[in-house]
């Protein structure tokens, strides 16, 4: 039975193995469907397949998932394939970058980082004394790249420094340069910030010059205004006036033709008077006529009567003594009859006298009445048409006025809210300027704080990376031979070569450090 170490550590070496396994079947099931003839379309198949393997676990599913991505990416031009490979590239790098940050900074790791190398050691030592396959199974326990890589070379320092001195100075170099760095990034931010409030201030005194001119200029406008308007009322006032003065003549002589329309009114209407006087005449005439004619009947028929009784009268004094009595009746009757014949008479004469009398009563009222209301007409429109261009003057002034003292009030509130809005325009240009560089101050702490904080985790970082090499270089965890390293300036040897190769090689192709480090090629027997 194996240690109970070198058993975790056959059954990792067993699982790295499968993982293996099955990402070679991936890759060779892909490129036979989809990259045959076409090194770049392989190329494009390896990154998809090496970044799924780097940052996801396998699964049905995500297999499914990965082979549909790349059936869609190797229908794409060919210069977009190569910046996918390239972007595949960077991020598994920094996905690594990621894992070792996350291992060298895990306490836990740390402090099983030397059972981890011990069982490596146990692993390599059973399997040199297993069998003829040991190497193999040895090289199934390494990453892909890392195999691949051990085919080909490794890198050794050129002289009588380590290549852990080498390591501990590059790293303070790198960390070196990367403070030179934040520094610089310190001095562009705090550049950008002043040119951005330099900008500010001379758009502000733009912005300042060209609100005066806008004022001088709103100012020259509204005195403009101002005087067009008053000559514009000016105009409108000699209008008026003229319009007034026409007016006026029209009405004198809306005032001469009524004159003389009255004037030929008054003429017929005393032709009129004399028509009716003469009318008044023929009928009084006539009704004079009329009464001759009556008071002739009535003495046809008096005299007739008069006949009558004179042959009654004979009647009676023949009968005188039998109709005395009778005669007496018959003259009282005639007496009495005369009286109302003659009080009738009175009466009708009276009666015309008066109408007559009323008649001409009437028609001198009449005339005198029409007279005098043409007087008072034409008094009344004299003076009614003077106080209406009294009043249309006084109301035209006013108006005037009025609209004068309205235009200056418009515009004395206009410049006002001008003045407000301006006040008001300053107040949040200044809020919001206030806002922005306390905006500003915040993301340049907050990008100080994490600067700081990226600087203090790199120098951490390369702290745990000096100790972690010390403890490698005193203690030799990462020695192929199973024996102490009993000094710290030894050399790598073995797998430490290999682990560190890629630093290695970063660190031969800067020579910011001076110490010379020199490629050579190896030979692996599988």
């Amino acid at each position: 039975m194996y240690p109970k170490k070198i058993n975790r550590t056959l059954h990792v070496g067993k699982h790295i193995q499968k993982e293996d396994s099955v990402k070679s079947l991936i890759i060779d099931k892909l490129v036979q469907d989809y990259g045959r003839k076409n090194q770049l379309n392989v190329n494009l198949i390896m990154a998809y397949v090496d970044d799924f393997f780097v940052c996801y676990k396998a699964s049905e599913g995500a297999v499914r998932a990965l082979k549909e991505e790349i059936k869609e990416a190797i229908l794409r031009p060919e210069n977009e394939k190569q910046l996918m490979i390239q972007r595949l590239h960077q991020r598994m790098s920094r996905k690594q970058k990621e894992e070792q940050l996350k291992t060298l900074t895990n306490p836990k790791v740390r402090a099983s980082l030397p059972d981890k190398l011990e069982d490596e050691k146990n692993l390599f030592r059973m399997q040199n004394k297993t069998e003829n396959n040991s190497q193999l199974k040895l090289a199934n326990t390494l990453p892909a790249d890392v195999l691949e890589e051990r085919r080909k070379s490794i890198y050794k320092v050129d002289g009588s420094v380590d290549e852990w001195a080498a390591i501990i100075k590059y790293d303070t170099l790198q960390f070196q340069k990367e403070l030179e760095e934040q520094k610089k990034l310190l001095l562009l931010n705090q550049q950008k910030i002043k040119e951005e409030l330099d900008r500010q201030v001379a758009e502000k005194e733009q912005r300042k010059q060209k609100e005066k001119k806008d004022e001088q200029y709103y100012y020259a406008s509204s005195q403009q205004q101002l005087i067009e308007f008053e000559k514009q009322q000016e105009l409108l006032k000699e209008n008026k006036k003229q319009q007034l003065l026409q007016e006026k003549i029209i009405r004198d002589q809306q005032v001469y033709i009524d004159k003389r329309k009255k004037k030929e009114q008054n003429l017929n209407t005393k032709q009129q008077e004399e028509e009716m006087l003469a009318k008044v005449k023929e009928e009084l005439k006539a009704e004079d006529q009329q009464q001759k004619r009556k008071r002739l009947e009535q003495q046809e028929k008096f005299q007739l009567i008069l006949k009558q009784n004179e042959n009654l009268r004979k009647k009676a004094q023949e009968e005188i003594i039998q109709n005395k009595e009778h005669e007496k009746l018959l003259q009282e009757q005639s007496a009495i009859k005369e009286q109302l014949e003659n009080e009738k008479k009175e009466k009708f004469k009276k009666d015309k006298e008066e109408k007559i009398k009323q008649l001409m009563n009437n028609y001198s009222e009449f005339v005198m009445k029409n007279k005098k209301d043409n007087r008072q007409q034409d008094d009344s429109q004299g003076e009614f048409w003077a106080k209406k261009n009294s009043e249309h003057s006084v109301f035209l002034d006013f108006k005037n006025k009025a609209n004068k003292k309205e235009q200056q009030l418009q515009i004395s509130y206009d410049l006002q809210q001008q003045m407000l809005e301006k006040k008001r325009r300053y107040t949040q240009e200044v809020t919001e300027k206030k806002q922005l560089f306390e905006q500003q101050l915040q993301e340049q702490k907050a990008l100080k704080k994490q600067d700081e904080e990226r600087r203090n985790n790199i120098r951490q970082m390369y702290i745990q990376n000096a100790e972690e090499l010390k403890k490698q270089m005193t203690k030799g965890y990462l020695s192929q031979s199973p024996k102490r390293k009993s000094s710290p300036n030894e050399r790598m040897v073995g797998y430490e070569l290999l682990q560190n190769k890629k630093l290695l090689k970063k660190i031969a192709n800067d020579n910011s450090i001076g110490i010379s480090i020199k490629k050579q090629e190896i030979s692996i027997p599988e």
